[in-house]
């Protein structure tokens, strides 16, 4: 189910500067003992401590009730009906809202470190914007140093977060240093990964617990250097993927299937099992139908369904090769058996949901289910309710029609 990262609120007594809060219960404030300026206290509903509570210099003051707080620093009430704020969420405020920009409970959670890029995808599903959002490193530092223990995995991403150079060098070096638990999950165009000197600093630095996701829209330059709006890419991103392999870094290779990328998905796996044999697996995703994929429908969208054979041709070509494939994206009753074994939950949990029809379904509770701007999207959305994890029936062409 999906989850608001954005709460209405009023702000009181803002902070001038903007930065990174860890939200706190006084246990966990008591437990942990990190300064009170880097934490945003959750206002106990016993206020039997009130004033000796109010007199601590907390960084904010989150409450839900009408009362104001008789605080003196910045106070955070939510205005409007949501989850809490939880123990161990990262927020910033800004403009009478609050952003969690790391939730606790959460194994999606991205440093977002920009809005740029250097291509302009036509199935982007977050455009990117051509502006000045260098502020946005000082977050994504602010949130490495506000984590306590090292999360399991943790994304960085944009726009393209390569471009940034030194400040994307210097975010890989502080989560090395500070997280070194973590597997960072970093998703790149890689064009900037076909600069040697780059790739030399990245291998100084050292982090092993990287996974970079970078994609690959056809087996020539013509195919994807059209999906990604951007000549030369196909040359460079090759590069990159040669020049990360060369260093001993762990890749998945991305394929959005795109109606063009389904016309040619065989062609494009025989190309990956004689050149790009050494990526760590190949991750064949549907499209989420929201930015440039929502207004480019026509050209970018295509049933999966009309095309379960050459996905099982194209997977088996991988498998011979002894390339690993996995299925983001794509419901259970989508596919049939044979490929359901390599679908896994892959949607972001703020932006995942199932239909009503899904709650008898037998696999529900290993399905991906849907992004939530496709069930909304005016083509529809179709679901059959398997009747165990072994049942063979999935939503065919003729369902289609």
């Amino acid at each position: 189910m999906s989850f608001k990262l954005k709460l209405k609120a009023e702000i009181h007594n803002p902070s001038i500067i903007r930065r990174p809060l860890r939200v706190t219960t006084i246990e966990s404030y008591v437990a942990n003992g990190r300064s009170p300026e880097d934490l945003c206290l959750i206002y106990p509903d016993r206020q039997d401590r009130a004033e000796a509570l109010l007199s601590i210099n907390w960084g904010a003051v989150v409450i839900y009730d009408q009362a104001t707080s008789p605080f003196k620093g910045q106070i955070i009430q939510v205005t409007e009906t949501a989850d809490p704020l939880e123990d161990g969420d990262i927020i910033v405020t800004l403009n009478n809202a609050v952003y969690i920009v790391y939730k606790q409970c959460s194994d999606s959670n991205t440093l977002f470190l920009t809005e740029r890029c250097d291509n302009l995808c036509i199935m982007c599903s977050q455009p990117p914007k051509n502006i000045d959002d260098s502020w946005r490193i000082n977050d994504a530092l602010g949130i490495i140093n506000l984590l306590d223990d090292d999360p399991r995995t943790l994304g960085v991403s944009g726009g393209e977060p390569t471009i940034l150079s030194a400040d994307f060098l210097n975010i890989l070096s502080n989560c090395h240093e500070k997280l070194p638990q973590t597997q960072l999950h970093i998703l790149t165009n890689g064009k900037k990964l076909s600069d040697r000197n780059f790739i030399n600093n990245i291998q100084q630095i050292g982090h092993q617990r990287v996974l970079w996701g970078i994609p690959l829209y056809g087996s020539t330059a013509l195919e994807h250097d059209y999906h990604v709006q951007s000549r030369g890419a196909f040359n460079q991103t090759i590069n990159g993927l040669y020049h990360l392999e060369t260093i001993g870094q762990h890749i998945e290779l991305r394929i959005v299937l795109t109606m063009d990328v389904l016309n040619n998905i065989e062609a494009l796996c025989e190309f990956i099992s004689r050149n790009l044999s050494f990526v760590s697996f190949v991750a064949f995703m549907g499209v989420e139908l929201t930015g440039f994929a929502k207004r480019n429908y026509a050209q970018v969208y295509s049933s999966i369904t009309e095309h379960i054979p050459a996905l099982v041709s194209g997977v088996n070509i991988l498998k011979l090769n002894r390339i690993q494939a996995l299925i983001y994206n794509i419901p259970q009753c989508h596919l049939p058996l044979s490929l359901r074994e390599l679908a896994v939950q892959s949607i972001s949990d703020w932006k995942n949901e199932f239909p009503n029809g899904c709650d008898s379904c037998a696999s529900k509770a290993i399905c991906c289910g849907f992004f939530e701007s496709n069930i909304y999207h005016k083509s529809g959305i179709l679901i059959k309710s398997l009747n165990g994890i072994n049942d063979e029936s999935y939503i065919e062409v003729k369902e289609q029609l």
